[in-house]
């Protein structure tokens, strides 16, 4: 028609159509430039609700660990505080036997048993309070933290159920 590549005319409804095809181009690096935004974005949240499911599944561990040497710690005092208690029993026997015999020797040895029980129970006890508020502490860091592990699964399924890019 014009003979050469280089012959074509340049008319304005040209230049509008190029002009109209650069603008949808850029339009189109726009929205890809965005799409990669906003993909790189969800990439990042998900790794970082993946780091913090780690992380409450850890702290849950760490704290099931200690609720549980706390738990045998429990048993242990309140073995103490059987154990001082039939060391009292014994000693208000002797001392009753004892007295009852006029055998002060044996009485006095009676007394200082009943003493040491008393003292023993008196520490027992107070370290089976300790215990346990101790105990009731770590059980509710231990329920916070299997909340909170919970709460970061439920978001890590819910961002995995969301559409990714625009349905076809």
């Amino acid at each position: 028609m014009h003979g050469k590549p280089t012959a074509v005319p340049v008319t304005r409804s040209m230049v509008n159509a190029v002009r109209l095809a650069h603008s949808k181009y850029l339009m189109y690096l726009d929205s890809e430039k965005q799409k990669a935004s906003v993909e790189a974005a969800r990439k990042k949240e998900a790794t970082q609700t993946a780091e913090n499911i780690e992380i409450a599944k850890k702290k849950t561990e760490d704290l099931s660990t200690q609720l549980h040497e706390v738990e045998q710690n429990e048993r242990k005092q309140s073995q103490e505080q059987d154990l001082a208690q039939r060391l009292i029993n014994d000693a208000a026997s002797k001392l009753s036997t004892a007295v009852k015999t006029g055998d002060m020797q044996t009485a006095k040895v009676a007394q200082v048993m009943l003493d040491s029980g008393n003292d023993k129970l008196n520490e027992a006890v107070k370290q089976l309070a300790n215990v346990r508020a101790c105990k009731d502490k770590l059980q509710g860091k231990l329920i916070k933290a299997q909340g909170t592990l919970s709460e970061q699964t439920r978001k890590c399924s819910s961002t995995d159920d969301e559409p990714t890019g625009p349905s076809a």
